[in-house]
């Protein structure tokens, strides 16, 4: 039988299978592996106890049975299943940027996921919130900062995560408070005034 069945060297569209040798056969065998989803399942036989399987899906679970064959009989299947990294988004941009929120929208990756972590952090901040959609408000941010959000597609498993993507923004500075015009002369007049809320900024 089959032990010590792990899925390694997972990325977006495949991952390596290993297993441990069998040590109470003598003579000569092979190993057949089945895996797939749905309609597409396949079947790849090896003389050696890893096998790399690709062309899969992004984000998806994969189940697989390894069987060993000797004189043509089967042994009983080691099964194992893994989720293969969901893929990177695309085109994450800013928008409808205020002084305390912006919205930040994105293309979906390839293949499949299951919601998307959302990061944001500055100098003296970081918050992460999630997802479904493909887009989301940022509220309770403080003006003139500059900002990185990062955007992860995440698996189902809730743990399986692509890479991420990330951009950075400054929120608007706040207006200027109690704006005066002091000693006017023929030629000059004196401007002063508050500083607007969040960080300070060149007037």
């Amino acid at each position: 039988m089959v032990n010590g069945l792990t899925a390694v060297a997972v990325n977006t569209t495949a991952m390596t299978l290993t297993w441990a040798k069998q040590s109470d056969y003598k003579g000569t065998y092979s190993y057949l592996v089945h895996y797939g989803i749905k309609a597409k399942e396949k079947n790849i036989t090896t003389m050696n106890e890893t096998a790399l399987i690709s062309d899969l899906i992004q984000g998806t679970n994969y189940t697989f049975w390894v069987t060993t064959v000797a004189n043509g009989i089967q042994s009983d299947q080691a099964i194992t299943s893994s989720y293969t990294r969901p893929d990177v988004i695309r085109n994450l941009s800013v928008t409808k940027v205020t002084t305390t929120s912006v919205f930040l929208d994105w293309t979906e990756p390839q293949g499949e996921r299951s919601y998307f972590r959302v990061e944001w952090e500055s100098s003296s901040m970081n918050n992460t919130t999630s997802t479904k959609e493909r887009s989301i408000n940022i509220a309770g941010l403080t003006a003139g900062t500059q900002y990185t959000f990062r955007v992860t597609a995440v698996a189902a498993d809730n743990e399986t995560q692509g890479v991420p993507l990330d951009t950075s923004k400054f929120t608007r500075p706040d207006v200027i408070r109690n704006l005066s015009v002091t000693n006017v002369t023929t030629t000059s007049v004196f401007l002063d005034w508050t500083e607007p809320q969040g960080e300070k900024v060149l007037l």
